[in-house]
């Protein structure tokens, strides 16, 4: 079976956790790190957060 990709690995998890009522959130940090900068706060969009 060949490697996931980053994108198929997130894509699994989240379907697993979004089933069980669990809803990842994309932290301020992560966001940094993607290069969206500082959003003001109560902003934190939902999303995976970074796995690097």
């Amino acid at each position: 079976m060949p490697a996931l990709t980053e994108a198929e690995t997130e894509a699994q998890i989240s379907n697993i956790l979004t089933r069980h009522h669990w809803y990842l959130v994309k932290t301020d940090a992560a966001l940094v790190v993607r290069g969206w900068g500082r959003l003001p706060c109560h902003q934190i969009p939902q999303g995976f957060p970074d796995m690097t």
